[in-house]
């Protein structure tokens, strides 16, 4: 991948690779002034290598869609800091259109276009991962919503 940097699509999801591949393909990640798509969700990784990952891809200057293993929703601090520098990352990444396996689009919240947020879909479709990882995104972003929503409507259900 380095010598030739011609690849605009990788797509190397659930992939064994070991920590000095983790190691490598970070850097190309960072270094490639090509690569536009990236898909490394399912590869066998610690939070060392999640967080590899993480920081190639907002140093990295020509991604437009990426989805990366982030591992479990969980309460470790160096997880959730990771999440956090990787949502402001995103927020600040120069071109960065789609985000993750559920594609949520980042263009138009950096565009000011979203003036509705449901947590719902969110909460229901997506990795809980990404989506703390998408509310850290909005934090950075602070987009003018006009309603946000968590949970449901509040009307009662029939039951």
């Amino acid at each position: 991948l380095r010598r030739y940097d011609c690849v605009t699509d990788l797509d190397i999801s659930y992939n064994v690779i070991h920590r000095d591949g983790v190691r490598k393909l970070a850097r190309h990640i960072k270094d490639t002034k090509t690569l536009l798509r990236l898909n490394c969700v399912g590869l066998p990784v610690d939070l060392e290598g999640t967080a590899l990952l993480a920081q190639a891809t907002v140093q990295n200057e020509t991604l437009e869609h990426m989805a990366l293993p982030l591992g479990p929703c969980d309460e470790n601090p160096e997880r959730q800091q990771m999440f956090q520098q990787l949502g402001v990352g995103i927020a600040r990444h120069p071109k960065l259109q789609t985000w993750g396996i559920c594609q949520a689009k980042l263009t138009d919240v950096k565009e000011n276009k979203v003036k509705e947020l449901r947590s719902d879909h969110m909460v229901s479709k997506w990795p809980r991962a990404e989506a703390a990882v998408y509310m850290w995104f909005l934090a950075a972003i602070k987009p003018q919503i006009d309603r946000l929503q968590f949970g449901q409507s509040g009307r009662p259900t029939k039951g």
